[in-house]
């Protein structure tokens, strides 16, 4: 089943997101709570957040829906029965689907057009796929952009180009890790040692962290020797939590190189890399 990465339902804000895999919804809340603190947010923010988590839930266990029914729902200012009816078309053809959603790409309400760009997806056509081209490019809200980007990931292949020159391009982190994330998925190596090498050399921690991890997924690949290449230059960072994916990332990679890397590891001043480092030596 596809992964519904709907990101940023709890404030206008890039928190983390939550999965929904058919119509079971699991919500991260150690995430939250943890990038909520780093905004100073109220405590009302995480009760709106549950109440968006329980009533997407109920959107996609939602019967079918005529298509009379969902062009007035598309209409009403309550965005909730305009996400309703976008969720609905999944029951419809790309020739019915595809031109309602395209009229709702610019709709004034950013999780309306996250669906939009979700349901888009769905319909693996020229005409959704330039679409979420489109989405990608345009967009204001990086929450949409990073649904695009998920949703360009299933036409395969042929999508890895376009997401590498939109990571280029996006240097929000949510867009950035939502794309490396897809290119993993699809096993474009090639193309995940691009965008990595370019994370890393960036200012976000998390886009870092995701890189740094993203390299490790290439041990086994063509791509094997540049990664533990750049591994081993990022043994010894002064950050410790590069140093601590270092060391996740160095467990995939069965070489000297990397076996000496993570002895030294092993012995570092920060308890938390060390930690690290030890993991692959428990039972």
């Amino acid at each position: 089943m596809r992964r519904l990465s709907l990101f940023g339902f709890c404030s206008v804000l890039s928190l983390p997101y939550y999965d929904l895999i058919g119509v079971e919804a699991s919500f991260n809340k150690d995430a939250l709570t943890k990038k909520s603190q780093e905004a100073s947010l109220s405590s009302k923010h995480y009760d709106d957040c549950y109440k968006i988590k329980f009533s997407i839930t109920q959107i996609y266990i939602l019967g079918y829906m005529d298509l009379p029914q969902i062009e007035t729902d598309l209409q009403n200012p309550d965005f909730q029965y305009r996400l309703k009816a976008i969720a609905a078309l999944k029951d419809y053809d790309a020739d019915i689907a595809i031109p309602i959603l395209t009229k709702h790409i610019k709709d004034p309400e950013f999780l309306v057009r996250t669906f939009v760009a979700r349901e888009l997806g769905r319909q693996k056509t020229s005409e959704s796929f330039a679409s979420l081209l489109q989405i990608m490019r345009f967009d204001n809200t990086p929450n949409v952009r990073a649904e695009a980007a998920n949703s360009l990931s299933l036409f395969d292949r042929v999508a890895a180009s376009h997401l590498v020159q939109a990571f280029f391009k996006d240097d929000h982190w949510l867009v950035r890790r939502s794309i490396l994330a897809a290119l993993v998925e699809m096993e474009c190596y090639e193309e995940v040692l691009e965008v990595c090498l370019l994370g890393i050399e960036g200012e976000d921690a998390t886009v870092q962290e995701a890189c740094i991890d993203g390299l490790g997924a290439l041990a086994a690949s063509r791509q094997a020797e540049v990664a533990l290449t750049k591994l081993l230059q990022l043994k010894d960072s002064e950050f410790e939590y590069i140093r601590v994916r270092v060391a996740y990332a160095l467990m995939q990679f069965d070489t000297p190189e990397a076996k000496e890397a993570m002895s030294k590891l092993r012995q570092d001043s920060d308890y938390r890399v060390v930690g690290a480092a030890m993991e692959n030596l428990l039972p």
